[in-house]
């Protein structure tokens, strides 16, 4: 993502992002107040589905796995297309579901704002963590490359500790892979850990339009019950994607296209299985 339109849109994100962090702050510190060198997971997840070839069966969800479907497409003809891949898991049901390239490690975009987030969460200065709730509400870039610069190993070792083995750190974060189905194996294991983690706050406290005027409305966000979301756009818009927390589910979506591409992509794979979550949700209230 580029920086552009900042001037006009600064004060408004400033506004919102201040409440975000007014809310978080406490969250903020005890975060950071833990002992940094030991953190250790409270959930241990284990591969249920047949290893790829090549790959070992560990690291994901210990839960039964469903495949779908991927759509191969592209608006970009001067490259290779890149398939659609898409992650669901229901916590209604504890069962994943997702593409058959679920597994294939795809352009983090943006996405890979939230390993560095929770990286700096843990190990980073309280500003600093101010810093990295901005950036995930906003997908400021700039934030991005000040604390990756910060925190060089900031995705490999949120990538190591969650056993996040799709996710490849390329050395620079937007250039960095990762996979729907490690995103929300992440967004999962953060969740069971600590559901009230600050960087789910600046989800669902996401600004309408990024720190460079793109828009954040699309993809997974569309899902019924979706209540806090991170997306991802590459700098010429040809590739796309989401991942959201919604009430008792988590999805992440990527297309080779357009925003009402993913949108459209994310409905139809998980339109119904987020609904029916969301009904059994409200019935268990």
């Amino acid at each position: 993502m580029s920086h552009v339109e900042r001037g006009s849109r600064r004060g408004s994100t400033k506004a919102i992002v201040a409440i975000l962090l007014l809310i978080a702050v406490a969250a903020v510190a005890l975060v950071v107040a833990v002992d940094k060198g030991q953190r250790t997971p409270s959930v241990v997840l284990a591969d249920a589905a047949p290893a790829q070839a090549g790959r070992p069966a560990t690291g994901g969800f210990s839960t039964p796995t469903t495949t779908v479907r991927a759509t191969p497409t592209s608006t970009a003809p001067d490259r290779p297309v890149i398939a659609s891949q898409a992650t669901f898991y229901d916590l209604t049901r504890d069962r994943v579901t997702g593409t058959a390239n679920q597994h294939e490690p795809w352009p983090a975009l943006s996405l890979v704002k939230l390993y560095i987030a929770d990286h700096v969460l843990a190990h980073g200065s309280i500003e600093d963590g101010y810093l990295a709730l901005e950036m995930v509400a906003t997908s400021d870039d700039g934030i991005a490359e000040r604390l990756y610069r910060k925190y060089p190993d900031s995705v490999r070792k949120v990538a190591t500790y969650y056993g996040l083995e799709d996710t490849v750190d390329a050395g620079y974060w937007g250039q960095s892979w990762t996979s729907m189905y490690d995103v929300v194996s992440f967004l999962g294991q953060l969740q069971e850990r600590d559901p009230h983690n600050p960087i789910f706050t600046a989800m669902s406290l996401s600004t309408p339009a990024a720190a460079d005027g793109y828009a954040q409305d699309f993809g997974t966000a569309t899902l019924p019950g979706a209540y806090g979301t991170k997306w991802g756009w590459s700098n010429d818009r040809s590739l796309h994607s989401s991942v959201t927390v919604g009430q008792g589910w988590i999805a992440a979506a990527a297309v080779d296209g357009g925003a009402r591409k993913l949108t459209d992509f994310a409905s139809a794979q998980f339109g119904r299985l987020a609904g029916d979550a969301v009904d059994r949700v409200r019935e268990q209230s």
